[in-house]
């Protein structure tokens, strides 16, 4: 029809249709039929994400996922692999699912067309490393971003992520220089964390010198005194037997009694002031978590 319409506004413009005048209408026919073709090819992928990305948005993960994962289906061209690859990683990440998470950002990143794609995948690849507390891998993978961000902007991102990254490896005073590199406000909160974290082996030690002194330093003055007070009675009922010349007594009472009071001191100073750095910690990534209004891995 399209190329009857045509012939017909020749005749009646010329009066004749010349043969060069087919060859052109036919040629404009079948290059147009070929781009129109072309276009309803692509704009159901197209369609396919922007249903996926928009189910993303709204809060339903896992119907994203989903229609991501029908889109790397039906996309034979691959055009859409990488941007389908990390939208199904998002999803899967904020479902919960951080395994399927870094698997298909590793994919997103074998599937990326630019250096920029790439850096991308791998940077959000180690945020879920982050979540998954992997900090040994997340941290080379920052390391890399770091030394390959284009921008001042990327090295910035990349440095802000390395600082959670210590955060979540509990290197606290690490973090806060980290951040302080780039004026982050989680500088502060590195800081008062480093200042209320107890040293484990200033715990060992005091409770070395003195029985308890440990536990009292890791904030147990109670679980301090009974340990000082069983240590005393059993060292002082060794040393008796020893004096009065009572030596297996008093082997059986140093043995068994005094020497298991003392490493249990030892023991428990460290466990104290490790649990006490625990809820330290477990203390600030709360406040982070429900809190901080800053970007969070």
């Amino acid at each position: 029809m399209l190329i009857i319409k045509a012939l017909t506004i020749f005749v009646g413009r010329r009066g004749r249709v010349r043969y060069s005048d087919i060859c052109y209408i036919a040629a404009t026919f079948f290059v147009a039929t070929f781009f129109v073709a072309t276009a309803r090819a692509q704009d159901p992928y197209e369609a396919q994400l922007r249903l996926a990305d928009s189910l993303y948005e709204a809060g339903a993960p896992f119907d994203a996922a989903t229609e991501a994962k029908r889109l790397l289906f039906f996309d034979s061209t691959g055009a859409k692999r990488y941007e389908a690859r990390t939208l199904l990683a998002a999803s899967e990440k904020a479902g919960g699912n951080y395994h399927e998470a870094r698997r298909n950002f590793t994919l997103a990143e074998a599937a990326a067309r630019t250096d920029a794609e790439r850096w991308r995948a791998r940077v959000e690849k180690a945020r879920v490393l982050i979540l998954e507390r992997r900090t040994d891998e997340a941290l080379r993978l920052l390391a890399w971003a770091d030394t390959n961000a284009a921008t001042d902007g990327e090295r910035r991102e990349a440095r802000y992520w390395r600082g959670w990254s210590e955060m979540f490896a509990d290197e606290w005073g690490a973090a806060a220089e980290t951040f302080a590199e780039i004026g982050s406000p989680l500088e502060r909160v590195c800081r008062d964390v480093e200042e209320a974290t107890l040293s484990i082996d200033a715990a060992r030690w005091l409770s070395v010198v003195v029985p308890g002194a440990g536990q009292t330093y890791a904030g147990r003055p109670l679980n301090g005194a009974l340990s000082l007070g069983w240590n005393a009675l059993w060292a002082w009922s060794a040393t008796n037997a020893f004096l009065a010349e009572r030596i297996v007594e008093g082997a059986v009472v140093a043995n068994f009694l005094w020497l298991r009071f003392y490493q249990g001191n030892l023991q428990n100073a460290v466990a104290f002031a490790r649990s006490a750095n625990a809820a330290v910690a477990d203390e600030a990534l709360t406040y982070l978590r429900h809190r901080y209004q800053g970007k969070k891995p």
